[in-house]
């Protein structure tokens, strides 16, 4: 993957999967995806050295659904950085 991303296998808990055709994009499943971003190398270096960090997505730059979010599929995640040192 290219530097700043990560990959997760991701699928609905069972609970959730009633109805799930209904979405494009289950809100579960995008939760699930979005905790993808804590294991990108600029999230896991903000807490280097024990400091504390929090990443929290503010905007997306695209979101693809590529797979069957019923059955299971992959997130990748990525982050950038910005003009802005407190956001990648």
């Amino acid at each position: 993957l290219p530097s700043g991303a990560a990959h997760a296998r991701v699928q609905l808990p069972a609970p959730a999967k009633a109805g799930a055709r209904n979405f494009l994009l289950h809100p579960v499943m995008t939760d699930i995806a979005m905790q993808t971003l804590g294991a990108t190398g600029p999230a896991t270096e903000l807490t280097a050295g024990g400091r504390p960090a929090i990443v929290l997505p503010v905007g997306f730059a695209g979101v693809r659904v590529l797979g069957d979010v019923v059955s299971g599929t992959t997130a990748i995640a990525s982050l950038a950085p910005t003009d802005d040192p407190d956001r990648l």
